[in-house]
């Protein structure tokens, strides 16, 4: 049995369950639960608030703003692994990669291909050294080619050319934010990636419109009950956001 952890509920969940109502039955004020409990009241929670039914105007605070922290220490003490994916970091505001070397049990993993060199399939793993060595007795020998072993290289001599890019793709994606909210017919929700998920009335007319017009979205609707209606946006160039956006309002 793992032993009892002294967790208190992150103030978001309270929020959340106050939200929706029966929250002493969902989360009782000033508990101390041990890791499995937590994550058993949080499977509750989850499955009562999805059981009420999310609204197109509701917004749920997953996390609360310590959230990682406590995960990581709850995770240290039952002897577990935490492993941060930041897949999609250089668009996002936060990163665990200057505090890897704070904890033996946390790990950080990205890819090259959001750092503008998709086509090479190269992802690193950042964490303790001894960490990283009990994994490396894992990997398959040879796993990395010479020729993207030297593009990763050449890429990381020209960091400050792909940050600068990713700085271009944020300041597009706020611009498009902004550009979405102003448009009647379409509710897009904050990303801190290189995408955009919107909803809309009719997703299916709208995505075949904006195909006739030449732009080409991920249509998202059959993935999930809760994303009905929803259509993915890329983030592009200044150009390619201008056509996204008129191609869009006309298609609505």
């Amino acid at each position: 049995m793992a032993p009892a952890l002294p967790l208190t509920i992150p103030h978001a969940a309270r929020l959340a369950a106050e939200r929706w109502g029966d929250a002493p039955a969902l989360i009782e004020r000033g508990d101390t639960w041990s890791f499995n409990q937590l994550l058993a009241q949080c499977r509750r929670a989850t499955a009562a608030l999805l059981a009420r039914g999310i609204g197109q105007g509701d917004r749920i605070a997953i996390w609360a703003p310590n959230s990682r922290e406590w995960i990581v220490a709850a995770v240290g003490a039952q002897n577990g692994l935490v492993v941060f994916d930041e897949a999609y970091q250089p668009f996002s505001s936060r990163t665990w990669l200057p505090r890897a070397g704070e904890h033996d049990h946390v790990l950080v993993m990205r890819t090259l291909s959001k750092f503008g060199l998709a086509g090479i399939r190269l992802g690193y793993m950042v964490g303790p050294t001894a960490l990283i060595a009990e994994i490396d007795k894992v990997r398959p020998p040879y796993n990395v080619s010479v020729l993207n072993a030297e593009a990763a290289l050449f890429a990381l001599e020209h960091a400050d050319e792909y940050a600068r890019q990713a700085a271009v793709l944020r300041s597009e994606r706020e611009r498009l934010q902004a550009a979405l909210s102003d448009m009647p017919g379409v509710q897009a929700w904050p990303s801190e990636a290189n995408m955009i998920l919107v909803r809309v009335a009719d997703s299916k007319a709208t995505f075949e419109g904006m195909k006739q017009r030449g732009v080409l979205i991920k249509h998202v609707a059959a993935l999930h009950p809760l994303l009905a209606n929803c259509l993915r946006l890329t983030v592009g160039t200044a150009a390619e956001n201008d056509q996204l956006l008129a191609a869009l309002k006309a298609s609505l």
